[in-house]
Order: structure tokens, then C-alpha cells, then sequence
């Protein structure tokens, strides 16, 4: 799929979805031209290392920039009027006087003591902005004037191309099996198509090609991304985009979606949105999405297996706090002649690598995990589900919370959205579960109606011998049996849910469901700060579990 002005210039004359977006577009012009671009001092820059937060640096300043880039280029493209390229030019020379294009947060370590390296490491961002700055220097090249060329041109060659060639140890996302390799590796891969000579390509390639797969073998052979679905699109997506240039740029020689098991994973997408624009919130995702139209529409055209979501949960286009360029334009240019899905699917399916369940019926749906507690972006939550009926989550997985130095480090598990108690699985003598690949569980069966799992490997508990649960599902919702052995002093049982209960006796109103139990539940709530760095509550319904078993339903 070729990517042109005039092709873009097309589109949006033929869409009334995209028109009606660059009117958007041309109203945060109106902002831009009223706000200076924002100047980052060194007191911003530092924030992260001083008390760990990101949101504040991040969207304010850094993605800020990168708002007024990616949308002055596009608005340029398609009107042709000069306010937007003097704008542009702005922008690019002062993201060219950028300390370095890497957040704080990526400079945290012992790989980076060398301040004045900071210019020449490659993280996420610094690929993406390489990227960025080479296809628009690519598709505006001879608008520009001759400073502004040779200024994108020089940042890129040095910040990107050399530093990668340079670095003969290599970065540490060419050996990542999560998003940061295919994001980093093909961003990279990008800007050498675009602004490096042919051998300078040949020789980095091989070392391109080994990131590519050091990221697909994240994935089993089922397809299912364990980092969530905000990470597939943004992983695979970034994938996809180095993969279709490639074949472009090698005649087709060299062809990335040749492959049964890249097609198991361009379905994620379509099972991960269970109902509507909710979905499977697993490890840090989200419990609603959008999904981007021109990855979705590309895939679907690669694969007959592949459905494009309904039309009502597409993104806009710059739906996206980071302003991710490559995503953008190809929300434009590849979603041209899509074709929708009309209603939610139902069906169920069970990822046998991940351990996912999913069932998905006229009025609800399931999802419950297996897997272990050392996946990407980890919670400990083996044995967790979540249950959303109609429009409305009832039972809930948190999915991620605010991204800080904390989050990511000694305080990961004491955080609600990763930690044992924010998840609906039970404490067994007072003990959650823990992080790491040796607190697992295993499969006993799993059909159209039934999950059941043993996970006592799930836990740390002395004298537990086995704890077996299991999930039976009808038309009017689901049943869990919980069965322990062993030497058990208490086990007190947990539901998360953010929708306030309601509860009399040994019934609990919450949202469309009614969860039934054998006594009386204790009700507590508690505040966390979600993704956006917003207050947010969650509820958590509490049962203690007198003998060895334990039984309950969830109707609605």
C-alpha cells in the first residue's frame, strides 16, 4: 500500500470521517497558534529522576511537541496552505535541538551513566522520532527549505543511523520479546529505507531482522499478546509497518506476513475486543479500546481470518496522547474501502500458550487466565477473570495504572493494578499470590462451558496441597468452585469490581449482576490512580471460606 499526498489528499475529499477530522485538526491549529511550543528546562527534564513521575514532562512537554508535528505535516499535506509549514519547520528545528529524543524514564540505569551518550541512545521514542522526521522529510522533502533539510537529515543520521551502526554491542531492544523490540527495531529499520545509503541498510539489517524475531518469539504459536491489547496494536502495528515498507522497498523479496503464526496474531485484536469497545484487561491493557482503522483494514486484506471491529470504535486518527506519526497517517491512507464488522462476535475461544479462556455469549462476556506471574508487564493474577455484561463492566480486571519510576520497579506489586489483592482470586492464609515464572497454574479442562485450573503453584502457602478452580458457564452466567487441600487456616475469597455493590444478606448487587454467596460479604473500596494519573476506586467484595470448598454464582 503506497503512501502519497495525493493519495491522502484523495481520501479525505471521499471521507467525510476524515474530513471531519482534519477540522479537528485545523481547530488545535488555531490553539498552536495562540500558545508558544512548549521549552523544556532542565528542572522538566529531571522530574523523573527526582520523584518518579512521568505524566507531567511527558504529555506537556515532550508528546506535546510531537502533537504539533504530526498534525501541522498532515494539515499541510492536505491544504497546501503556508501558516502550516512555517509551523512545521518550527517545530522540527526545535525537536532537532532536543538534548536527546529519549524520555527520562528510558534513561534509567547503568547503561546510561555516560550523560553525554544520552544524545545517542535509542529508545522507543527517539526510533519513533527518527521515523517521524524521515517520512515527512520524505513525502515533504522539496517543500522544505534547504536549513530544514539538511537539519533533519544531519539529527537522523547521527541520532539514529550512526548510533545504531556505531554500537557494536547493540541496544538492549534487539534482544527484548516484548512491543520495545518491534517498535524500536522496525522504527529503526524505517529510517534506514528512508535516509541510509543501500549498504549502510545491508549492514544493519541482520541486526534488525534478529530484534523482528526476538519480538515474535513473545508470542506462542496461539497468537495471543500477554502485554494487552494496547500493547499488540502498538507492538505488532509498529511490526507491520517495517514489515509492509520492507517488502516495498526489496520488490517483494522479502516478505514478513508470509507466515501462519503472524496471522494467528493479527486476530488478537478481534478476540480481545469481547464486547463493543470493552476488552480483555489482562497485564497492563485497558478495559475499553479503539482500534486503528488503517491497521486493522491492512490486516484484513493480508488475511481472510482478519475482520476489521465496528465502524463506532474506530480511533480518530490522532487519537493517541503520544502522537505516534506512523499509526496516523496510516489510519488515513490504509483504512481507505474498509469493511466493518456489524455486532459483536460471540463463540469461545482458548489460548492454549497463554492459558486465556474466553466465551462470549448474545448478552455477556467471559474471560478468565491461567499463565504464570513473570509475563510481560506482570500482574499477579493467575486464576483472575473478569465478566462484563451488555455495556457495562461488572467484574473487572484494573488492566495498568499510572506509569511511574515505582511502577516499574521495588513497588510494582504493592500497587493495586499488579498486586494479588486487586485481582479476584483469593489469600490463602492471609498470603496472595507472587511474582515470578515458578507461581503458574495448569490446565485441567477447558470446553464450551467449562474452565478448571489447578494453581496451587500459583501460591506460596506451606501445607497446601491443592487449590482447583473452576468456572461453568450457562446462558444467565457462571458458577466458581473453588476446592483446597492441605493444611488451610483461612482463605478469604475476593471479587474487584468498580462499580459500587449493593448488597443484603448473602447477595451482592453489582451493576447487571448479582453475585450469590454462602454468608454475608465484607465490602471495602480503595483509591488508585489509573493510566491517565486520574483518581479512580475500585471495590473489593470480600468472603470468608469455612472447610475446604467454596462455591458461588454470578447471574444476571
Amino acid at each position: 500500500m503506497e503512501i502519497s499526498i495525493p493519495a491522502l489528499k484523495q481520501i479525505v475529499k471521499e471521507s467525510e470521517f476524515h474530513r471531519n477530522n482534519m477540522e479537528k485538526m485545523k481547530e488545535d491549529f488555531e490553539f498552536f497558534e495562540k500558545n508558544p511550543i512548549p521549552v523544556i528546562t532542565y528542572k522538566q527534564f529531571r522530574r523523573f529522576f527526582d520523584d518518579g513521575n512521568r505524566i507531567i514532562y511527558e504529555r506537556e512537554y515532550y508528546f506535546a511537541r510531537r502533537e504539533r508535528l504530526v498534525k501541522c505535516a498532515l494539515l499541510y499535506m492536505v491544504y497546501d496552505d503556508q501558516k502550516y509549514l512555517d509551523m512545521l519547520e518550527d517545530v522540527i528545528w526545535t525537536i532537532c535541538d532536543e538534548y536527546t529524543w529519549c524520555l527520562p524514564a528510558h534513561l534509567w540505569g547503568k547503561d546510561f551513566e555516560n550523560v553525554a551518550g544520552y544524545r545517542y541512545i535509542i529508545d522507543l521514542f527517539a526510533a519513533e522520532t527518527g521515523f517521524t522526521l524521515s517520512e515527512i522529510l520524505y513525502l515533504l522533502g522539496d517543500k522544505f527549505s534547504d536549513m530544514v533539510k539538511k537539519r533533519i537529515d544531519h539529527e537522523v543520521k547521527e541520532r539514529i543511523i550512526d548510533a545504531f551502526l556505531n554500537r557494536k554491542e547493540g541496544f538492549h531492544f534487539e534482544q527484548n520479546t516484548n512491543n520495545w523490540s518491534a517498535v524500536c527495531g522496525g522504527s529503526v529499520g524505517i529510517t534506514f529505507m528512508y535516509r541510509a545509503t543501500k549498504e549502510q541498510f545491508e549492514k544493519a539489517y541482520p541486526r534488525i531482522e534478529a530484534a523482528m524475531k526476538c519480538f515474535l518469539s513473545g508470542y506462542g504459536d496461539d497468537g495471543c499478546c500477554l502485554e494487552g491489547l494496547g500493547y499488540w496494536e502498538y507492538g505488532f502495528g509498529f511490526y507491520t509497518y517495517f514489515g509492509e515498507m520492507l517488502r516495498r522497498y526489496t520488490d517483494g523479496k522479502i516478505d514478513y506476513f508470509a507466515d501462519a503464526k503472524i496471522e494467528k496474531i493479527a486476530t488478537y485484536q478481534q478476540m480481545a475486543m469481547l464486547r463493543d469497545n470493552k476488552t480483555i484487561s489482562f497485564s497492563d491493557g485497558f478495559e475499553t479500546g479503539m482500534f486503528h482503522t488503517g491497521l486493522a483494514n491492512f490486516l484484513a486484506k493480508q488475511y481472510p481470518s482478519v475482520h476489521v471491529p465496528q465502524a463506532q470504535y474506530a480511533k480518530a486518527p490522532d487519537n493517541d496522547h503520544n502522537y505516534r506519526w506512523g499509526p496516523l497517517l496510516r489510519n488515513f491512507v490504509w483504512a481507505h474501502g474498509a469493511q466493518y464488522a456489524t455486532e459483536n462476535q460471540t463463540g469461545y475461544t482458548f489460548k492454549e500458550d497463554a492459558q486465556w479462556y474466553i466465551n462470549t455469549r448474545e448478552r455477556y462476556a467471559f474471560a478468565a487466565k491461567g499463565g504464570h506471574n513473570d509475563e510481560p508487564h506482570n500482574h499477579n493474577d493467575v486464576g483472575n477473570f473478569l465478566f462484563i455484561v451488555e455495556d457495562e463492566t461488572d467484574f473487572a480486571d484494573l488492566g495498568c495504572g499510572e506509569y511511574t519510576r515505582g511502577y516499574f520497579g521495588a513497588d510494582r506489586y504493592n500497587i493495586v493494578n499488579n498486586a494479588s489483592f486487586g485481582h479476584s482470586i483469593p489469600e490463602i492464609n492471609g498470603i496472595g499470590q507472587k511474582a515470578g515464572r515458578e507461581y503458574f497454574g495448569e490446565v485441567i479442562c477447558e470446553n464450551e462451558t467449562t474452565f478448571e485450573l489447578q494453581l496451587k503453584n500459583a501460591y506460596d502457602v506451606e501445607g497446601l496441597e491443592s487449590y482447583v478452580r473452576r468456572f461453568d458457564l450457562n446462558e444467565n452466567g457462571f458458577t466458581i468452585t473453588d476446592t483446597f487441600e492441605g493444611k488451610i487456616e483461612t482463605v478469604k475469597e475476593r471479587f474487584v469490581t468498580k462499580i459500587q455493590p449493593v448488597f443484603s444478606g448473602n447477595e451482592v448487587k453489582v451493576g447487571k449482576s448479582t453475585l450469590i454467596l454462602e454468608s454475608e460479604p465484607a465490602i471495602s473500596s480503595l483509591n488508585f490512580s489509573n493510566h491517565n494519573a486520574a483518581q479512580d476506586t475500585v471495590y473489593f467484595i470480600d468472603a470468608k471460606v469455612t472447610g475446604n470448598a467454596f462455591k458461588c454464582e454470578i447471574i444476571i
